[in-house]
């Protein structure tokens, strides 16, 4: 048996935890993932949330993104292409 834990995605508890150690800005930050659970993090969170292709994303993208009510900011090919969409500044 295992104990309810908020560190579980969606559950932004990590989240939070990260914020207050390292002094993060919420408002400049992203979460990159290739899971809708991922995006629905970053909805909880107040941060934008790229789904990326790879991994189980065009699985996500095809099938379960099509039924659920948040978009990710922005879909992107994979995390290089994430990553350049956020540097050049979304």
């Amino acid at each position: 048996y295992t104990r309810p834990c908020d560190c579980r995605k969606p559950k932004t508890g990590l989240i939070e935890q990260a914020r207050r150690s390292f002094d993060i800005d919420m408002s400049r930050s992203f979460v990159v993932g290739d899971r809708y659970d991922d995006i629905e993090l970053a909805r909880r969170a107040g941060i934008r949330g790229i789904l990326v292709k790879t991994g189980y994303g065009m699985g996500e993208i095809d099938h379960v993104l099509p039924q659920k009510p948040e978009r990710p900011a922005h879909i992107a090919r994979d995390l290089l292409h994430a990553v350049r969409w956020i540097i050049q500044g979304n």
